[in-house]
């Protein structure tokens, strides 16, 4: 085998692992955006509407037409998680007025 016939064979090699990978990363934010979606409910009419993304772009993310770029996974679930936690404050301090209110009725009552 010659010098050239074989860095052209390691090329090809190496164009096929470049390929492989990238493909697995690809597949892994359309898993990734899908399960998002769905641990939280939302039909992907109402993902877009929430997101901003139309329905379109994500249909054909999760299907694997189109690649979205690779911070979308991870905006996305920082959005969620920010949304999970403002809801968790926000249950919070209803709870904590409500028990306030609680005890002030009770010192009312005495």
């Amino acid at each position: 085998m010659s010098k050239n016939v074989g860095l052209a064979l390691r090329y090809v090699m190496i164009c096929v692992i470049i390929e492989k990978t990238h493909c697995e990363v690809f597949m892994n934010s359309a898993k990734i955006i899908r399960e998002l979606r769905e641990s939280r409910g939302y039909s992907r009419k109402d993902f877009s509407e929430h997101t901003g993304i139309p329905v379109r772009t994500l249909e054909d993310w999760e299907a694997g037409r189109r690649r979205p770029p690779e911070y979308i996974p991870r905006l996305i679930a920082y959005q969620l998680k920010y949304e999970e936690l403002l809801q968790t404050m926000s249950d919070t301090t209803t709870l904590d007025k409500s028990i306030e209110k609680g005890n002030m009725d009770e010192r009312s009552e005495q």
